[in-house]
């Protein structure tokens, strides 16, 4: 091979290399290229025109965009972009691809939401054509950055709208003394021109709203304070010389750990604070008429802890209304460990209704408890209002009327009989008394007629001794039957009291009786209004029946009177020391037509507790068997209407 042919074959293979380093240069950097391409997290899609621009076909999809898009590469090269986006045309990117195709000019598409059946998302694209014609759209996904921006502009719109529509006052200042926020309501509560607060000087504010305060000088000590110690919150109450009064809260404003600000809150609470005095006035007075209340009244939870008493009710057990509060109702008056068995208030706790019970403590006394619920809005009972009365008396008054309305039952009973033994009475003694006189008058003239015959004397005195007896019994009979209205006047006592042991002595004849009568406190010539006939018809009988206990014609009668000035009364015992009586005959002494004598219809006690109650006053008896019986007679010293 010659020189030439040589050279010729040299350059041939210099040839060969070179085209061979470019032929791998250029796959270096398709390599390269391709690298970037599918690791940038830049979405890019690469389309190639069609029909003159009328539609874009896929060339190429990086990985970013496989990613955001949720589609594979393979499954949209080739298409039309129409196809796999059909939402690019109303989302506006489609006439951008156009335009630069035909004009050659990089175009930018802002921000926009794009949607189809697939997907929903914000797209921002740039896009710009190839020398080789094709159109290249890099883009991101701003639906991340769209979103948090949605959501910066919600959140500073709702905190304009919750400052503008709260009813406190908002002011916020940076750490150098710079207005960087506040509210129209601010402005409002302090009275401020816009003007003022529009220079956003701290300071300038101070100085404008000093004067309306009643201690200034303690309101700019405070704020001086707090600006000197940044991490410290506050609370005030700040009084106004025209009468209003501000709650202040002060709380630093913190950006992460640091300080930046400070936020000022102010509330007017003007109405509040009177009604809250209003409110304590009232507490107050409920209070005091609570505590003049002689009931005891207790407010208690579900629990039956005490969570509110009045004085009466601390005072009941020697406690203050405070030692009692938190304490169990039933630890407090009944020295229970455990809840009582019958409660009014855990039976309206039970049933949600109003209860009530009645009970006796260990010191006798009666109380009525009334439960009361209280029930929130759901009607769930949250506690029970408890209110006791001392009934003690009432029940007093209540057994006294059941015995009075006992005695007046008898009392009617008496007046059926009465009219009936009137009835009786007067029958009798018309029937009875025309015999009666025309034996004693036969008496008489027997009498006449038999001279000194001493035999036929001592008959005729026992049937006149026998004829006296039963004209007594009629007149008991009638006295019982006919005792009226006291006929009031002033009578002696003594004098009275002095006729009816006469009266007796003569009729006892035989009997060895020894009478004694002391005068107490009264005089012996008291006098009483009283009806005279009645009171001697009272101590007659007393005396006659204390007379007939004497078996063996022998006693003793004790009289003492008393005056009990206070009461007005005038009180007589008459004791004598005869047979006495059991329990039973003492109980049915003063029943009418009662007696253990042979003799007698037993009227003798009626009519004296007639006689009393007429007048009255009062009559008991006590007695023991074979030692002697007393009768307490009490009558007023003054008529009664």
């Amino acid at each position: 091979m010659n020189n030439k042919s040589k050279k010729k074959d040299t350059a041939a293979r210099g040839g060969l290399k070179t085209s061979s380093l470019i032929e791998d240069a250029l796959s270096n950097s398709e390599r390269r290229f391709r690298e970037l391409f599918n690791n940038m997290d830049t979405c890019v899609a690469i389309y190639e025109a069609k029909n003159d621009g009328s539609d874009f076909i896929f060339k190429d999809f990086n990985k970013a965009a496989e990613r955001v898009e949720k589609i594979k590469k393979e499954t949209l090269i080739g298409k039309s972009v129409l196809e796999i986006f059909p939402g690019v045309k109303e989302f506006g990117l489609f006439e951008v691809f156009q335009r630069v195709w035909k004009t050659g000019k990089p175009q930018e598409h802002p921000v926009a939401l794009y949607k189809d059946k697939r997907i929903t998302g914000w797209k921002e694209n740039y896009v710009y054509k190839l020398p080789s014609g094709e159109i290249v759209a890099i883009y991101s996904d701003a639906t991340a950055r769209k979103q948090i921006e949605e959501s910066l502009k919600q959140s500073y719109s709702l905190l304009s709208a919750t400052l503008e529509s709260t009813a406190d006052g908002i002011l916020v200042v940076d750490v150098h003394g710079r207005v960087s926020s506040f509210n129209q309501k601010f402005l409002e509560l302090w009275r401020i021109p816009k003007t003022i607060v529009d220079r956003l000087d701290d300071q300038q504010l101070l100085k404008f709203v000093l004067d309306q305060l009643e201690d200034p000088a303690a309101f700019l000590a405070r704020v001086q304070e707090l600006y000197l110690f940044p991490q410290d919150s506050s609370w005030e109450e700040l009084k106004f010389r025209d009468g209003r009064v501000f709650e202040r809260y002060s709380q630093p404003q913190r950006l992460g750990d640091a300080v930046v600000g400070r936020v000022w809150s102010f509330r007017d609470i003007t109405e509040r604070k009177k009604a809250e005095d209003a409110l304590q006035r009232l507490e107050q007075e409920k209070n005091m008429v609570l505590d003049t209340v002689s009931e005891l009244i207790v407010y208690q939870d579900t629990q039956n802890t005490i969570l509110w008493a009045n004085k009466a009710a601390a005072e009941s057990v020697g406690l203050t209304a405070d030692q009692i509060i938190g304490k169990k109702c039933y630890e407090v008056w009944h020295n229970r460990s455990v809840p009582c068995l019958l409660c009014a208030v855990r039976d309206c706790i039970r049933t949600g209704l109003a209860e009530s019970s009645e009970n006796q403590t260990s010191d006798g006394r009666y109380w009525k408890v009334n439960a009361q619920p209280l029930k929130d809005n759901k009607g769930v009972v949250t506690g029970v209002i408890e209110t006791t009365i001392d009934i003690t008396r009432q029940k007093k008054i209540e057994d006294e009327l059941r015995r009075d309305k006992k005695n007046i039952e008898k009392q009617l009973e008496d007046s059926r009989r009465l009219a009936d033994i009137g009835t009786l009475a007067a029958t009798v003694a018309h029937e009875l008394r025309n015999p009666l006189g025309v034996i004693n008058t036969a008496i008489y003239n027997l009498r006449m007629k038999i001279g000194d015959n001493e035999n036929l004397i001592k008959h005729i005195k026992n049937i006149e001794k026998k004829i006296a007896e039963s004209d007594q019994i009629i007149e008991n009979l009638l006295s019982y039957s006919r005792i009226k209205t006291p006929n009031y006047t002033k009578m002696n006592v003594s004098s009275v009291l002095d006729d009816c042991l006469a009266f007796c002595r003569n009729k006892y004849t035989g009997y060895d009786v020894e009478v004694k009568i002391i005068y107490g406190n009264c005089p012996k010539d008291l006098l009483i209004d009283a009806d005279p006939v009645h009171i001697t018809a009272l101590f007659s009988n007393i005396l006659d029946n204390a007379y007939q206990a004497f078996g063996d014609k022998k006693g003793r009668i004790d009289i003492s009177v008393d005056c009990d000035k206070k009461k007005d009364m005038f009180n007589i015992v008459f004791t004598d020391n005869g047979c006495g009586m059991d329990d039973y005959e003492l109980d049915k002494a003063f029943e009418p037509f009662f007696t253990t004598r042979s003799r007698g219809m037993g009227l003798g006690l009626s009519v004296c507790q007639q006689v009393v109650n007429l007048h009255s006053g009062s009559i008991n008896t006590k007695s023991k068997k074979d030692e002697g019986t007393s009768m307490y007679v009490s009558l007023p010293l003054i008529a009664q209407p």
